[in-house]
């Protein structure tokens, strides 16, 4: 039996010679990328494709998806010399691809997620540490909708209002869950069931609060999908008090 190779922590047990030579080529890319200026960019590193398997054959590339936290493009740079550096060493092939470390946490397609079902991690920050800078870029980009929901607060654009602050008060429930589930759903109804399980049930929080999100949906849907639905100031005025609410209770929940 061949040794395994040790990634970062990570241990992968090769099927075949060929296989071996895969992976330790892979450790060679993350320990340069990991020790280059983009190091705390990097959210996970997952192994993908035929070398995950272990089917690879002499000629397949080295698959990974690298997640990052903010700036891809300085991802994508410090990829590029690191997969340099492991051509040199290895002669093998490396290809990279690059999503936000929201994709991961709540995957919008279905290859993002089979990469998170079948893919293997060869690095990861720890997970309380991804949640946490996660759901502070979630309550980060509530504000900015929700400053953008005030702007709207006139009788020309309630049915933005409504949009924008129904955005705000969902980045906020999708931050709440990251604390509670391990994958998030992807759609708007999927958000708000699980949200009433795991924090209205629960009494985490009012129920109030449930019955609040269930009608901004509502309000959400028709702002957006129907042009005949007539928007009105109180309509609007439901949904950024509910932003504004769960803005609050979040930037409490993640001061303590």
């Amino acid at each position: 039996m061949l040794t395994p190779v040790r990634i970062d922590g990570h241990e992968i047990q090769p099927r075949d010679e060929i296989h071996r030579r895969k992976l330790e080529a892979l450790r060679v890319f993350v320990e340069r990328l990991l020790a280059s200026p983009a190091r705390d960019q990097i959210a996970k590193i997952i192994l993908f494709g035929s070398v995950a398997r272990g089917e690879a054959h002499a000629e397949s590339d080295v698959d990974v998806m690298v997640y990052g936290f903010q700036d891809l493009d300085a991802l994508r740079d410090a990829t590029f010399d690191a997969s340099l550096e492991m051509g040199e060493y290895s002669g093998e092939g490396i290809e990279s691809l690059f999503e936000t470390i929201e994709e991961w946490l709540a995957p919008q397609d279905y290859f993002n997620y089979t990469v998170r079902r079948f893919g293997q991690e060869v690095y990861s920050v720890p997970e309380e540490n991804l949640k946490a800078e996660e759901a502070q870029g979630l309550l980060k980009l509530a504000r900015l909708n929700l400053a953008m929901a005030e702007k709207h607060m006139n009788p020309d654009e309630w049915r933005g209002a409504a949009d924008l602050s129904y955005n705000a008060a969902e980045l906020c429930v999708k931050a709440f869950l990251l604390f509670q589930m391990e994958l998030i759903p992807s759609s708007h109804g999927g958000l708000v069931e699980k949200f009433g399980e795991h924090y209205i049930k629960s009494g985490l929080l009012p129920r109030e609060l449930g019955k609040q999100l269930h009608r901004a949906l509502e309000i959400r849907s028709q702002a957006r999908y129907k042009f005949r639905a007539v928007i009105t100031e109180e309509m609007a005025q439901h949904n950024l008090t509910l932003a504004q609410a769960l803005i609050s209770r979040l930037e409490t929940t993640l001061s303590q």
